[in-house]
């Protein structure tokens, strides 16, 4: 189930692609957003970021707001990606822009992707105008980890909201014999 969906900006246009989404995912599903813009406090002129960052977030959260969706907005002093990681702990999903075009990742989301620990969707960002795709088809990989299998509740609320099939994937290595040989 959708509850709680954490929505990190930046700023840049980049970073619209996971807005959108996130948008989306809010309105088929019910879910409050939580919108976060995290701020350098080592920047030289950390003042005006901050109050840029305050202005940026509060015209998407007033954009939201006007769709009739419930929003929370935070601008945090902090480093980036364990401030994400921090605000993940308290949602049922977080939604990025992969931060580049094509599939590369920013070096922010690469921190926040190496230790995240709860579920965690990546939106490919687009250097034109980004739109966003109808999910229909999810694919959730699994493995035998203790808590591999506490994205399935929110994988249902995801394949709900957007009437999307699921395909569960665990792969294993391939066998081999005592001499190292594949079987």
């Amino acid at each position: 189930m959708l509850n709680k969906l954490l929505a990190p900006l930046d700023g840049t246009p980049l970073a619209e692609a996971g807005f959108l989404w996130a948008e989306k995912a809010a309105q088929r599903s019910g879910a409050a957003i939580h919108l976060l813009t995290v701020v350098d406090p080592t920047l030289s002129d950390f003042e005006t970021h901050y109050k840029q960052a305050e202005a940026y977030l509060q015209s998407r959260r007033d954009q939201l707001k006007n769709k009739g969706l419930t929003v929370k907005m935070e601008v945090a002093a902090g480093e980036p990606a364990q401030t994400i990681l921090e605000r993940a702990e308290n949602v049922d999903l977080t939604i990025v822009s992969s931060g580049t075009v094509r599939w590369l990742i920013s070096a922010v989301l690469d921190r926040v992707l190496e230790k995240m620990t709860r579920p965690i969707v990546v939106v490919r960002a687009s250097a034109i105008q980004p739109t966003v795709p109808e999910l229909d088809r999810i694919l959730v990989a699994v493995d035998r980890s203790d808590y591999s299998g506490d994205i399935l509740p929110v994988i249902q609320g995801l394949a709900k909201a957007f009437q999307a099939s699921v395909t569960v994937c665990h792969a294993v290595p391939p066998l081999t014999d005592t001499y190292g040989r594949q079987t």
